[in-house]
């Protein structure tokens, strides 16, 4: 994604006001993929969020002529984004994912007139993200990027609840050292999991200094910006290397953020379904051929990767070969999974092999033409006629 500045996105918005669907294509691209993040973040979900980032946009195509100062772009669609999500969990009648105190207040929110102070937080929150331990910078992410709660993140990163609130205390702790000057000890985390409901008082807004609520909708906002720290990686492909009927196809993708897709597509460019288990998707394909797996996270981050399948046996045993030696007729059969069984001729009228070496069946048959019959050890079938010379 392409990061533009607040008048790259004035010139563009200006040019989307006359008239210019191409600009407003290029406004969607660089700025839907932080309104996404400040979704998932306020709604405390990745579900309908695609719904609620149309209902954004539109509501900028309908309101385009109205927005009377250009490089206060971001400002508006913060405001947007902020008012939908508000008024859909209102409608939900659902309480926000994440602690209350921390929540998003609309004071929070950088003042639409000061575009410089917006880029300002962005600047404090991507400097100040990068001072947190990998593992504090998980935990923050996991908690306040996406919504989780205790438990979700003692589960999915497979530490104890007292070992997660002391890495978020000790996260927010360093965040209030950096950018947070102007937060009283709220941030403090006990280990019972309750949080005081006290928050900072509300001040004018300072140009470099946030609330915690915008603090962390900060966080969410230069989420975009950040991802070389949370990237979206496919940390590994693993296919069947024995010869089956299908092929199980296990995916590892790595991304602290949400995934918006995940998709196989095989070889005729069909669509092959992935289910989660535990940290794997997996999936059945019934065909050989080449494979593309493609990952996309919430914010755009995307990560791609192709692989052959080779396995896939569906085809009954082939005819290598047929020779006489002395009294019988050799048929030599070829199968990767090796050959169950061969008999010739109709049914009532079948000759069996009478000896067998490997896949080499030894008959007795008269001369004329025989049809044969084969099954490999997966239960495929095949069929052919053979012809036997007179001696």
């Amino acid at each position: 994604m392409q990061l533009l500045s607040h008048q790259q996105l004035g010139k563009l918005l200006v040019r989307a006001q006359q008239g210019d669907s191409a600009a407003f294509d290029a406004l969607y691209r660089a700025t839907a993929p932080v309104q996404m993040s400040q979704i998932c973040l306020y709604m405390g979900t990745s579900q309908g969020v695609e719904d609620l980032l149309q209902e954004v946009y539109l509501t900028l195509w309908k309101h385009l002529p109205e927005i009377q100062r250009p490089e206060a772009l971001v400002a508006y669609l913060n405001r947007t984004t902020y008012h939908l999500c508000q008024n859909q969990r209102r409608l939900q009648g659902r309480r926000q994912a994440i602690a209350p105190q921390y929540a998003l207040r609309e004071d929070d929110l950088p003042p639409a007139e000061d575009p410089a102070a917006q880029k300002d937080w962005e600047i404090s929150l991507q400097v100040a993200l990068k001072t947190l331990s990998p593992a504090q910078r998980r935990a923050v992410e996991l908690r306040y990027f996406q919504g989780k709660t205790i438990r979700e993140i003692c589960e999915e990163t497979h530490q104890s609840a007292s070992t997660v609130h002391r890495l978020l205390r000790a996260a927010l702790e360093k965040l209030r050292l950096t950018v947070l000057p102007a937060v009283v000890p709220v941030l403090a985390l006990p280990h019972t999991g309750a949080l005081p409901a006290a928050v900072a008082p509300r001040r004018p807004h300072p140009a470099r200094r946030v609330g915690v609520g915008a603090a962390v909708t900060c966080a969410a906002a230069v989420a975009a910006v950040s991802l070389a720290a949370v990237p979206v990686e496919i940390a590994g492909v693993e296919v069947g290397a024995e010869p089956a009927r299908e092929q199980t196809i296990s995916v590892r993708v790595e991304s602290s953020l949400p995934l918006r897709q995940l998709a196989l597509t095989g070889p005729e460019g069909e669509a092959v379904a992935l289910m989660r288990d535990g940290k794997h998707y997996r999936g059945t394909v019934t065909r050989n051929g080449l494979y593309l797996l493609t990952a996309v996270g919430v914010t755009g981050a995307r990560a791609e990767e192709t692989f052959s399948v080779k396995e896939v046996d569906r085809e009954g045993p082939a005819l290598a070969q047929c020779r006489q030696e002395g009294e019988y007729t050799w048929l030599v059969m070829e199968d990767p999974a090796g050959v169950a069984s061969l008999v010739c001729g109709e049914e009532g009228a079948e000759y069996a092999p009478l000896r067998r070496e490997g896949d080499a069946f030894a008959f007795s048959l008269p001369a004329g033409n025989h049809r044969i019959r084969a099954e490999d050890r997966l239960g495929n079938r095949s069929s052919g006629t053979v012809a036997v010379e007179e001696r």
